[in-house]
């Protein structure tokens, strides 16, 4: 990994709002494909889960965190685009079916079959639950990564799952009425992660329209 990469990426991650990076953003997957290809001035081709955003060289896999999608990426993408080949990635249960069984395990090998046609090792830069799954990834399969970036990470999550996230989630109050009534409920700081577009991304439940969070 260049270290000109290597310093840009560090020099993005600065600690606002409670330490995510600071402008990234969770917005909505009910229809992001479409509407990506129309927002993004990159040369992007689209695949059910595996987002090809261009670039050539040494492949660059980048991976949100939980309630993100792959247009988490998208103010970076441009940027990172001079050092490799990129691609973004839209987790499991995020706009999509999520595992039978929610286990680190399970969503990394979801993102060993999205990414099995990717030639090379990769540079893979993950942001909390994709810095997880990026880690888990590289012992999994090494041959793979060539490099690791690994941002806001628990890293012992050992013998657990993701089902008390499915839980709690499930028990908000969505669809809700209107964005007032989405940052009433989780207050300004909180609610600003998810207002960028008016909703949050999808997350480990099914999706519906509207301003959801689910």
């Amino acid at each position: 990994m260049s270290s000109r990469l290597h310093e840009r990426v560090l020099r993005s991650a600065s600690p606002v709002r409670g330490g995510a990076l600071g402008d990234l953003d969770c917005i909505d997957l009910h229809d992001c494909h479409a509407s990506d290809i129309t927002r993004v001035p990159s040369p992007r081709t689209v695949t059910l889960v595996l987002h090809d955003e261009g670039g050539t060289g040494q492949p660059i896999l980048l991976l949100h965190g939980l309630m993100g999608s792959s247009r988490t990426w998208r103010r970076h993408v441009p940027w990172i685009r001079e050092f490799g080949h990129v691609y973004t990635f839209d987790a499991a249960g995020h706009g999509r079916p999520a595992p039978a069984e929610l286990t680190t395990e399970a969503f990394v090998e979801d993102l060993a079959s999205a990414v099995a046609s990717v030639e090379g090792p990769m540079i893979v830069i993950g942001h909390s639950m994709g810095a997880l799954h990026a880690w888990c990834f590289a012992a999994a399969h090494p041959d793979k990564v060539g490099a690791l970036v690994l941002e806001d990470m628990a890293p012992d999550f050992r013998g657990r799952t993701a089902a008390d996230w499915a839980q709690m989630i499930s028990a908000w109050p969505q669809p809700f009425a209107s964005e007032d009534a989405m940052k009433e409920f989780f207050g300004p700081v909180a609610a600003s992660t998810f207002s960028t577009l008016s909703t949050a991304a999808t997350t480990v439940v099914p999706a519906r329209r509207g301003v959801d969070l689910s």
